[in-house]
């Protein structure tokens, strides 16, 4: 068929044309008003660490997110599954948890749609509160193993100091410019070394007791706010209306092509 007669088809047939489009149109208006809207929130999470160390690396925290076994029955509920006999499965597929930035990256990010703002939102929150639980173990594990260093050092220091503070008396006794006092002088360098070394375990402590604290020790956290746009993620409806147009355009082309191929063999 050459060009003149693509024309000629177009131009007998547009009428048929337009009306299927214009049902296209209308049937796309109709399935996008029918369907139900969904609502999207994302939001990175930052593991659980311990002395500025996170008890897990993301990539790890992502494996284990995949899992349907890592949420809990609240969390499946909180976000609208429960009714779901793959529950826990769907879950885990719908949040999508992912390192940004490939396996280096330390943060884990994730998303889920809800059919409201808040269900999306509390879904998200839910699944934080689970991933304190499951990291709660290792971190208590390496909180007391910290915990127990700084009991150590402080017992350390405190003998430090005690020898420090007892030998000062003693050196006050002697005249160490007389060379009968060696032993003396032996006790003024031992002194000085343990002063040395008590101002050293103080800063040891002080640094482990500052590690010890947030935000170097902290549970899992949103390392940003939670993003949910106030409008809803699906359905697309203007796509949707587009692509039942321009299928009904489709139609009526294929419809007029159909129709003159089979006047044309009836006429031959």
């Amino acid at each position: 068929m050459d060009f003149s007669s693509l024309c000629l088809l177009l131009k007998t047939g547009w009428r048929s044309i337009v009306v299927c489009s214009l049902l296209g149109g209308v049937l796309g208006i109709g399935l996008a008003l029918s369907l139900p809207e969904k609502y999207y929130a994302s939001a990175v999470i930052e593991p659980s660490r311990v002395l500025g160390k996170y008890v897990e690396e993301a990539q790890v925290l992502v494996e284990r997110m995949r899992s349907p076994t890592y949420y809990s029955n609240e969390t499946v509920g909180m976000c609208g599954l429960q009714e779901r006999t793959d529950g826990p499965g769907a879950l885990a597929a719908a949040l999508r948890p992912r390192v940004p930035g490939g396996d280096e990256g330390e943060y884990v990010s994730s998303s889920f749609k809800a059919e409201s703002r808040d269900v999306a939102i509390a879904c998200l929150e839910s699944v934080l509160h689970d991933i304190r639980i499951n990291q709660r173990s290792l971190m208590l594990s390496q909180v007391d193993s910290a915990q127990s260093q700084l009991n150590e050092k402080e017992k350390r220091l405190a003998l430090a100091e005690n020898f420090a503070s007892t030998g000062s008396d003693i050196r006050a006794l002697f005249d160490f410019n007389d060379s009968q006092f060696s032993a003396s002088a032996l006790l003024v360098t031992k002194l000085m070394e343990e002063q040395k070394n008590a101002l050293e375990l103080e800063k040891e402590v002080q640094d482990l007791k500052r590690e010890l604290l947030e935000p170097l020790t902290k549970e899992a956290s949103f390392a940003v706010p939670i993003y949910a746009p106030v409008t809803s993620a699906e359905p697309k409806k203007v796509l949707v209306i587009t692509l039942a147009f321009l299928f009904g355009l489709f139609v009526g082309v294929m419809v007029v092509f159909i129709r003159t191929y089979v006047k044309k063999t009836a006429n031959d």
